[in-house]
């Protein structure tokens, strides 16, 4: 059995992937599989050890190797004579002792490299060129300067906040990889150096050159470190330590510490942080490249977004919803509540939403912002978090922080926005409305307008000005689309029923049922309905057709009376606008009848003006399966509107300006079928 076959059987959900390594459940972490994805990448080394990685968080060989009851000998190869190839000079045997093969980005073979020893003339090595086939000699004609990088298959799952080793030769990246760190190597020999092509295939990742401890190995990565400005975007020049021998590497690290991986991993840690480069408080536009933006629903991802609006519309609901639907989808979210409990609101709400609770994380801790940002990081990393919901804002501000004031406020803002960058995860915070204000939406969020500005994308929820029972979430200013673009969406909020253990009745919880786009409602409109002080237009109707039925003999009128009635408040009511009006009083229980085959009735309950609160509009009927609502997203089809599918397609997103299909990197989660473009008119 070898090495990579005696781990494998070891694992739980083992998969192999198109570049012949595999996947499976890390066993230090992912144990129970309920609710992990796999982040353990398995791969075999050309002389035949087994390659572990933990892409989650990092466990070691030794911590992988001991959970699953075998050492770190098993991970190597049984030792066998070496194998023998014709005799050399003088007679003197040769022997193979390395076989690579160089696979283009896509992982298909380009070339074998094959190291021979002793080499030819007194040399103490060879090495040897081959074909894809690994049989026939020669390049065909390619030179060494564009064969890819050893181990460019692996690029695309690589990590872009952590450093990328660029070493001379493939034994060099082997025990880097071997020791869970991010590794590619040249193959051109020290004498020669990659093209300007194949380097840029580590366009705008934070690439560490590591020379090896000779004049040409220096001269080899400086000059590779030089053609990556404006290509990387960091170039750190690991410095070898002084006094070690002529030619030493980090294979050579690597057998100074046999069986050891924490210390080996430790003295590279060490390494790094010496690392020398030019420090840069910039980085050029030429390192970055330009990428669709990512939505997770009604959010876009890797960056901050604020959900604003008065209470009782849902807000909070709204959040629980997204993390629910995304939890089905396998991507973890961070719930950060400071004023909902989490037994008696949080986690019904959750329940009732349909959410996997194994993918979805409350806060537990005392936060203040922005001195817990660290803390606040590693548990978005530790969880892989493709969402995190800060509820409200102002309950985790430091006491120092004075939310009317910008200056005070962006010291909190900005490091937030700054982190969803960098951990590419999609962050929303819950915001308040002031009463009045006009009809600029910046200056209606309580606090200061920089909580506005600064968020990228920001969205406010208010009534339905024509139809009071329903609430509609619309954009109202966004950095990263054209906000008048983006059609807003009408939902509810029905009563569910969770069965929680050691309860003898159901809870009655709220949740969110969406009821598709409202592309006719303007967003001015919304902000003049989500003002208290002042009536909507929609309770207006409402108020005069109740009061119209009470006054009526018999509270029963015919539609055309009614509709006259409703036109003496609010003028401009038409026959559309009266019979939506009517549906949703249906709806509510209030009247009967629809005027057509017969009066409309009051129903004896109701009195003039009983307008249900926002944000508690249940329906009669109450249950409904979460995972058949209208979807509050589509997929962009040029600037057409078209209907918003349940679940939309997934599609890769492009990272340069052509546009190519991956699949997803083994770091990230894995965004199956949710839709990925932005909602669109």
């Amino acid at each position: 059995m070898t090495p990579l076959e005696r781990v494998l059987s070891r694992l739980q959900g083992v998969k192999q992937e198109a570049n012949g390594s595999f996947t499976a459940l890390c066993p230090v972490h992912e144990s129970p599989p309920e609710g992990h994805r796999p982040s353990l990448n398995v791969r075999e080394a050309p002389d035949g050890k087994a390659l572990l990685t933990c892409r989650s968080k990092g466990c070691t060989a030794q911590q992988i190797v001991t959970t699953v009851g075998l050492s770190m000998a098993d991970l190597f190869p049984e030792k066998r004579p070496p194998a023998r190839t014709p005799a050399g000079v003088a007679g003197e045997p040769l022997r193979e002792t390395g076989r690579w093969q160089i696979r283009a980005l896509d992982g298909h073979v380009v070339a074998v490299h094959v190291r021979v020893e002793p080499g030819k003339n007194g040399r103490d090595k060879d090495c040897l060129w081959y074909r894809a086939d690994g049989t026939t000699p020669g390049l065909d004609g390619t030179k060494l300067a564009d064969l890819p990088l050893y181990g460019s298959e692996h690029l695309a799952t690589f990590k872009r906040v952590e450093p990328v080793f660029l070493v001379e030769g493939e034994k060099c990246a082997d025990a880097l990889l071997w020791l869970g760190f991010q590794a590619v190597g040249t193959v051109t020999g020290a004498r020669s150096f990659p093209s300007s092509k194949v380097l840029e295939t580590l366009h705008g990742l934070r690439v560490t050159p590591w020379p090896d401890a000779d004049e040409p190995g220096r001269q080899h990565m400086a000059r590779i470190a030089e053609q990556l400005q404006g290509i990387a975007a960091e170039v750190r020049l690991i410095v070898p330590p002084a006094g070690v021998k002529a030619g030493w590497d980090v294979a050579d690290l690597v057998a100074e510490h046999p069986g050891a991986v924490d210390e080996a991993r430790e003295a590279v840690l060490k390494l790094l942080a010496a690392a020398k480069g030019p420090h840069r408080p910039y980085v050029l536009a030429s390192t970055i490249k330009p990428r669709r933006m990512i939505w997770l629903r009604w959010l876009p991802r890797g960056t901050l977004s604020i959900l604003a609006g008065n209470g009782g519309l849902g807000k909070s609901c709204l959040l629980i919803d997204l993390a629910a639907e995304l939890s089905r989808s396998g991507i973890p979210s961070l719930l950060v509540t400071g004023e909902d409990n989490a037994e008696t609101i949080v986690v019904p709400r959750l329940l009732a939403a349909g959410a996997n609770l194994h993918l979805v994380a409350l806060w537990r801790d005392p936060l203040v912002l922005p001195d817990d940002l660290a803390a606040l990081a590693k548990a978005i990393t530790d969880l892989k978090a493709g969402f995190v919901a800060i509820d409200p804002m102002s309950a985790f501000l430091a006491s120092g922080i004075d939310s009317h004031k910008a200056a005070s406020l962006r010291q909190v803002l900005s490091p937030l926005t700054r982190l969803a960058e960098d951990l590419d995860c999609t962050m929303a915070v819950l915001g308040h409305l002031n009463k009045g204000g006009g009809y600029e939406a910046a200056q209606r969020v309580a606090g200061s307008e920089a909580l506005v500005n600064a968020a990228r994308h920001a969205l406010l929820v208010a009534p339905d000005p024509e139809d009071p029972t329903r609430n509609i979430l619309s954009v109202f200013k966004s950095n990263v689309t054209v906000a008048d673009r983006i059609v807003p969406l009408a939902y509810r909020i029905e009563e569910s029923r969770v069965e929680a253990d050691g309860e003898s009745d159901p809870l009655r919880v709220p949740r969110i049922v969406w009821l598709g786009e409202a592309p006719e409602v303007d967003r001015k409109t919304l902000l003049k309905a989500s003002d208290p002080e002042e009536e909507s237009v929609g309770a207006k109707r409402r108020r005069a057709a109740v009061e119209a039925l009470q006054k009526a003999p018999g509270r029963e009128l015919d539609r055309p009376s009614l509709r006259e009635a409703v036109c003496k408040v609010v003028a401009d009511t038409s026959e559309d606008t009266c019979q939506k009006l009517l549906a949703a009083l249906r709806r509510e229980g209030v009247i009967e009848g629809d005027g057509r085959s017969g009066p409309i009735r009051l129903k004896p309950s109701e009195t003039a003006g009983s307008e249900p609160e926002p944000g508690n509009r249940a329906s009669p009927g109450g249950e409904s399966d979460t995972r058949n609502r209208n979807s509050p997203y589509r997929e962009n089809s040029d600037s057409e509107s078209v209907p918003a599918p349940a679940v939309g397609p997934h599609e890769a997103v492009p990272e340069g300006p052509e546009k190519t299909v991956a699949e997803p990197a083994a770091d990230e989660p894995d965004y199956g079928d949710l839709p990925i473009q932005e909602p669109t008119r």
